[in-house]
């Protein structure tokens, strides 16, 4: 896939960004369509972004001008919502968190699931969110 040039230009003390798009001009890019992502992922995207915007945000610049950011933060996104998903449910297995116990005793089962889903949740964002 070819790189969409992008322009930033000053205007009256304001940054406005210009992208290339399919037909070789460059267009403004609106703020709907620079969040328009955004409003697509999980928390762990959202928390992803807001995590290098705080820490390192000469990254984010980098990956804003290579058009790398968004691709970013969607990749991380689906990642880790696989990755959590994965980990419940070997922690279920490993647990013997299951219908057994679900129809047996389902405070205990509720109680035992939500500390799986913390857990799961817990280590998703160490290993991806915020690394």
């Amino acid at each position: 896939m070819e790189k969409k040039r992008i322009e930033k230009v000053m205007m009256g003390g304001m940054e406005i960004t210009y992208e290339e798009r399919e037909d070789g001009m460059l267009y403004p890019v609106t703020l709907e369509e620079w969040a328009a992502p955004l409003s697509e992922m999980s928390k762990y995207g959202r928390m992803r972004a807001r995590y290098i915007e705080k820490y390192n945000p000469k990254l984010k610049e980098e990956m804003v001008a290579n058009l790398t950011w968004w691709n970013h933060l969607m990749e991380t996104d689906e990642e880790a919502k696989a990755m959590e998903e994965r980990l419940i449910e070997q922690m279920k297995e490993r647990e013997g968190v299951d219908e057994h116990l679900k129809r047996t005793d389902w405070m205990e089962y509720v109680r035992r699931l939500q500390n799986i889903i913390y857990t799961a949740q817990e280590i998703v964002m160490n290993e991806l969110i915020y690394s």
